[in-house]
């Protein structure tokens, strides 16, 4: 193989691996974007869950609880 063959494939082979290392940066930064967006959603989920959570003791307080009536009497 001439000089200039070797010197054109290895050329291809560099601007190969560039545009491989530039596109594989770019999907890093974006998986991390994505993990970070997910993070912050589940966070937010937690905090509506506790909230949800001092909501429902707040409507149902156990200590305004009515007291349970005994059944009727049949046949009275």
């Amino acid at each position: 193989m001439s000089d200039y063959l070797e010197r054109r494939i290895d050329d291809k082979c560099d601007k190969i691996m560039r545009e491989v290392t530039r596109i594989s940066e770019t999907q890093r930064g974006s998986d991390r974007r994505t993990a970070e967006a997910f993070n912050r959603i589940a966070a937010a989920i937690e905090g509506l869950t506790q909230e949800v959570r001092q909501l429902r003791e707040d409507i149902n307080p156990k200590a305004l609880d009515k007291p349970k009536l005994p059944a009727p009497e049949r046949g009275a």
